[in-house]
């Protein structure tokens, strides 16, 4: 899995290279022409038969906006796999992210939005946090995070690691099975 942007199309060319591609929303965050690109690369992926999932910061912004309204654009843009992050991953985090007890009421809110869908014959929908751990709940043996087996750190040097929360080494990956990095990047090194 890879964690991106998508901001150009270089990082499609390096998302394609992954069958889950991980990337975020926030309607207030980017210009109107901004978001059809992302949405257009997002579809390139797509067609090309990787997975792409979507996180949403619940920001104050993203609060204001609507939770119910972003879960619907979403949905209408072929999103079934979204996370909601309680926290606001940026330098300022501490000003965006909201009271714990309104980021309670947002996810709320969302159980019940996904409730609804559910009832009608649309059931292929993944919400977490609260899908995540029903589902971890399942199949959990206790002893790590019910996170996905692929769950690694690709810090901006390249160096990847195992996520730590499921139990993983801080050492450096060294990856020796499917893919051979070095004879599947180009020159530029993607």
């Amino acid at each position: 899995m890879i964690v991106t942007a998508l901001q150009n199309s270089r990082a499609v060319k390096v998302a394609k290279l992954y069958k889950n591609i991980a990337t975020s929303y926030d309607p207030n965050a980017r210009t109107e022409i901004n978001n059809d690109k992302w949405l257009e690369r997002v579809n390139e992926l797509r067609r090309n038969s990787n997975n792409v999932h979507v996180c949403v910061s619940l920001s104050k912004s993203v609060i204001n906006y609507g939770i119910k309204r972003v879960l619907d654009e979403l949905y209408e843009f072929g999103f079934r796999s979204v996370h909601l992050a309680a926290m606001v991953p940026t330098l300022g985090a501490l000003k965006e992210t909201p009271d714990p007890a309104l980021t309670s009421e947002v996810f709320i809110e969302s159980g019940k939005w996904v409730q609804n869908k559910r009832k009608t014959s649309i059931k292929d929908i993944f919400v977490s946090p609260f899908d995540g751990l029903l589902q971890g709940m399942s199949n959990y043996d206790g002893l790590r995070c019910p996170a996905a087996q692929e769950c690694v750190n690709i810090e901006p040097d390249g160096q990847i690691h195992a996520c730590v929360a499921k139990g993983g080494e801080v050492n450096d990956i060294k990856n020796n099975q499917n893919l051979s990095t070095k004879s599947q990047l180009n020159s530029d090194g993607y």
